[in-house]
């Protein structure tokens, strides 16, 4: 809470934030109206309007001091969020939202049984890179050419198995699949909110 520093009846217009003492005085945690009107400070009331935090923000007014009631008060208005700020909000959600589906996990039976392989930006350049080696063992028939990668099985265990080079290049082909099927649905999320006429119509995209 901030408190303004009333001398004589008359506020100086010094700001305190928070005061755990102030010019001698010492206050508890839960200081009382009483205590800090006894060290001529007067307490700030926000007076703050019900909102939709979705489609308006709050602005704050002037501080004036009312001497009657030995306060401060602020009122604070509601402020409409333009069409151009909302789709911008849920343009910058749907980045996230579009980022955490990429990097969730993809599944894949190339083991034979279904296994859950990490996603992350280092595990996309890992496997790509593994694809190409393991397309290069395919075409020069290098039928011995193995490699380990992280994988957790249906279980959620967790270890690095080995993969033949077709099992890499299956897996490889996955993540793609997945990567572009969570760019298809944030393009079409961001086409939406570009359409949307309206605060409700803005609201009602939703990665889910």
């Amino acid at each position: 809470m901030i408190f303004g520093s009333v001398e004589n009846e008359i506020w100086t217009g010094e700001l305190i934030e928070n005061p755990s003492s102030y010019r001698g005085h010492t206050f508890g945690l839960t200081p009382t109206l009483d205590a800090y009107q006894a060290a001529g400070l007067w307490p700030l009331i926000d007076d703050r309007p019900e909102q939709d935090p979705a489609t308006h923000t709050l602005e704050p007014g002037p501080i004036e001091a009312d001497a009657p009631t030995r306060t401060l008060r602020r009122v604070w208005t509601a402020q409409p969020i333009s069409l151009v700020q909302l789709r911008a909000a849920k343009q910058a959600e749907l980045q996230e939202s579009a980022r955490a589906a990429i990097l969730a996990g993809v599944t894949s039976d190339a083991l034979g049984a279904l296994h859950t392989y990490p996603t992350s930006e280092t595990d996309q350049l890992n496997m790509a890179g593994l694809a190409i080696k393991a397309e290069n063992a395919e075409r020069t028939g290098d039928l011995a050419w193995r490699c380990k990668f992280w994988c957790a099985d249906e279980a959620g265990q967790w270890a690095r198995r080995e993969h033949t080079a077709a099992q890499i290049i299956q897996i490889g082909e996955s993540v793609i699949a997945h990567v572009q099927a969570a760019q298809d649905r944030y393009e079409q999320l961001l086409t939406a909110v570009a359409s949307a006429d309206s605060a409700a119509g803005v609201a009602a995209v939703s990665w889910s």
